[in-house]
């Protein structure tokens, strides 16, 4: 059910909870000459234990249902139109305005109408833990998909992306990357000196949820980051050249709002620095030795950046010849996203 975010907010301080995407027809927002202000941005909880992380395009709350088992549940509003201390959000076709303002060091008042929210800030929304039951399976079908990676390369820099297999949902439906986003990949960054191969499976599932928050020092910049950890309930199987990521719901309350029609971006990217010509894997068609490129990357949909229905993706398959370098390990044939409850 949709409802306004002040709705949703009130509902879980009442212990009952609900869920739900109020994205409606909001878009980026509709007044493009303002923003809010940095000083609201950010991580913010209320004294009933509601965690609201809020951005420049959408607002996100997280509330505990009050059944005493510790899980929450999440409601995204984006924002139709906003200023430096307002958003509006349309819900059913009838528009909200939220106004926020700093009282004292460190807390801010949310206002609509005649209701009045005070919230303390965060340093950022922590790791919590998602009410609903069933899996998120993504599935991802690769022109080859090799029995082993090397990693940790000499030729690496330390601490680079050395792959990843990224799937962006675009859950308040604003169409670029926001706070009111989820980013489940797989991955490996260089981590030490010691070269050494591993196999896609002992690749770490990782959930990131973007927030803006300080950047890191000397500067410490506000900035959008993803607030990444490794999952303790996803899991990676293969079969021939298709892996699979399956997670449970309950690593984050945001994957309850996966849907069959919501958006989502799937990118994928290898850092191979000065290839080996000599070094061939046995029982695969491709490999270094055929690569003259440092960074090979492919996306799904191909407009890299774009986002188009889970529903969309589910039915299609890659285009030819779309990729950045050479490798097949990276080049997308087909995606697919099941969702089980």
């Amino acid at each position: 059910m949709k409802r306004t975010l002040f709705a949703a907010l009130t509902i879980f301080i009442a212990g009952c909870g609900g869920g739900s995407s109020d994205s409606g027809n909001a878009g980026s927002g509709g007044n493009t000459n303002q923003e809010l202000a940095d000083e609201y941005l950010g991580a913010w909880q209320s004294t009933d234990g509601i965690f609201v992380s809020i951005g420049k395009s959408a607002i996100t709350a997280y509330g505990d249902t009050g059944t005493g088992t510790g899980c929450y549940e999440p409601v995204i509003s984006a924002y139709s139109s906003v200023t430096n201390n307002s958003f509006t959000t349309i819900v059913d076709g009838k528009s909200s305005v939220t106004n926020v303002s700093l009282h004292g060091s460190g807390q801010m008042i949310v206002q609509e109408g005649d209701l009045l929210l005070f919230l303390n800030k965060l340093n950022l929304v922590p790791n919590l833990t998602g009410c609903d039951q069933g899996e998120v399976v993504l599935n991802v079908e690769l022109a080859e998909l090799p029995a082993t990676f090397k990693v940790n390369r000499d030729s690496q820099s330390m601490y680079q992306t050395e792959i990843i297999y990224d799937f962006l949902f675009d859950l308040d439906e604003t169409g670029t990357r926001s706070s009111g986003d989820l980013r489940i990949s797989v991955s490996h960054n260089k981590e030490n000196e010691i070269e050494s191969f591993i196999s896609v499976n002992e690749l770490d599932v990782k959930i990131g949820v973007p927030q803006y928050m300080p950047g890191p020092p000397p500067e410490e910049n506000l900035g959008l980051y993803d607030l990444v950890y490794t999952s303790q309930t996803g899991s990676i199987t293969t079969s021939g050249n298709t892996f699979s990521i399956t997670i449970d719901k309950s690593a984050n309350p945001l994957l309850s709002l996966i849907q069959h029609e919501t958006p989502v971006s799937v990118i994928s990217y290898l850092s191979y620095p000065s290839p080996e010509n000599d070094d061939v894997w046995s029982g695969v068609n491709d490999g270094p030795w055929n690569w003259s490129s440092e960074r090979h990357e492919d996306s799904f949909p191909t407009e890299e950046g774009s986002y188009k229905p889970i529903s969309w993706l589910n039915s299609q398959t890659d285009a030819e010849g779309d990729q950045l370098g050479e490798s097949q390990w990276i080049d997308i044939k087909s995606v697919s996203v099941n969702i089980t409850n």
